[in-house]
């Protein structure tokens, strides 16, 4: 028996196998640098890449869970532009009240505006005078008082002159205002200020 032919025979067919599986070692590194390169490391959507902020203030991205919602108020109307107003959430009131609104002040007359799209009910008290509700499609309801007279009613638009500032009711003819109050869900009401002071830029 020849085994020289025999030794040749093996090693030709062990060449072509040794060849594929060094083409295989070759191309796996090659390929990982490929998909390095088209995936662009640099941009991945992490939270804290300009990327991917700048991906979610354009709406194309989902903000990571913790991530701070706006405030509300932001892009509402601002009900008495112009107005003066400080946080006197809770401050003591007559007859053992504590406030519950913000009171924005502003010459008699001024125009009060709707701060958002809704449904306005007037509603008049002895003591908050010539009031309104002001009820939106979220069912969040927003009240104002103390108004020298109305204005719109019904649906309106934000932005539609709803009333103007006075000093009906218990408020004092020196300082008119418009105590406003918000009561998101039409639950009872939380501090208004926050939402006064995004809407109104201040």
């Amino acid at each position: 028996m020849d085994n020289s032919r025999h030794t040749t025979r093996a090693s030709g067919e062990q060449m072509p196998r040794q060849a594929k599986l060094l083409g295989r070692l070759i191309a796996a590194p090659v390929a990982l640098v490929v998909l390095l390169v088209s995936c662009d490391v640099n941009n991945l959507a992490t939270p804290g890449n300009p990327a991917f902020l700048a991906a979610v203030q354009q709406g194309s991205a989902t903000p990571s869970p913790g991530s701070t919602p706006a405030p509300p108020g932001s892009g509402a109307f601002c009900p008495v532009p112009g107005s003066t107003f400080t946080d006197t959430w809770g401050a003591p009131r007559s007859g053992g009240r504590s406030h519950e609104g913000v009171d924005m002040m502003a010459p008699a007359g001024t125009p009060v505006h709707s701060p958002v799209a809704g449904n306005v009910r007037h509603h008049v008290s002895s003591s908050g005078g010539l009031s309104y509700y002001l009820e939106d499609a979220a069912g969040n309801v927003y009240f104002g008082t103390h108004l020298q007279s109305f204005g719109a009613d019904g649906a309106v638009q934000a932005g539609t002159v709803i009333g103007y500032v006075g000093s009906s009711g218990n408020a004092s003819a020196n300082a008119p205002h418009l105590h406003f109050e918000y009561h998101p869900g039409d639950n009872g009401p939380i501090n208004p200020t926050p939402f006064a002071r995004a809407a109104c830029g201040v």
